[in-house]
């Protein structure tokens, strides 16, 4: 009986161990209002979850159709249905709802586990660079604006 008991709590860790490593490797995902960063989106699916833009443009490519959307003056841009490129101006959207533009420079940290990295580029300005590294090939990263401490600019590249 105490073998039983000694099994069934084992098992038990083991499946709570397994769905914290799961929600831990899921955190890594960016989402802003609804879309992930990674993810790719036509143009229809990108307004049906985020609603119609006040503009965009579409130009085709030889790498695919390129869409920019404006959203009261934040970018969006996809590429050949994926994100390429992101811009906040404004504080109306927050990457996985913890840090955007307006806040703090600590909040950046809320988005863990990504490398972060930061260059000064005057005096109190510096950029913060997280790197996303979803897989080694991937060299792109979120910049993060900020003067005295306050991010006043985010943006994103994808660099393939």
């Amino acid at each position: 009986m105490q073998n039983i008991r000694i099994v069934l709590i084992t098992a038990v860790l083991s499946l709570l161990s397994l769905y914290g490593f799961s929600q831990t490797v899921n955190e890594r995902a960016i989402t802003i209002g609804g879309v992930t960063l990674n993810n790719s989106y036509s143009f229809a699916q990108f307004t049906a979850i985020m609603g119609a833009p006040d503009s965009y443009t579409s130009e085709p490519g030889d790498g695919g159709e390129s869409i920019v959307m404006i959203y009261n003056n934040n970018k969006f841009e996809l590429l050949a249905n994926e994100f390429i490129h992101i811009d906040f101006s404004n504080s109306d959207y927050k990457l996985n709802g913890v840090v955007g533009v307006g806040d703090p420079v600590a909040n950046i940290n809320r988005l863990n586990p990504f490398y972060l990295t930061s260059k000064s580029i005057g005096e109190n300005r510096i950029i913060y660079y997280a790197h996303i590294m979803d897989s080694i090939d991937d060299l792109s990263t979120i910049d993060f604006d900020t003067t005295n401490g306050i991010i006043t600019r985010i943006s994103y590249v994808r660099d393939y």
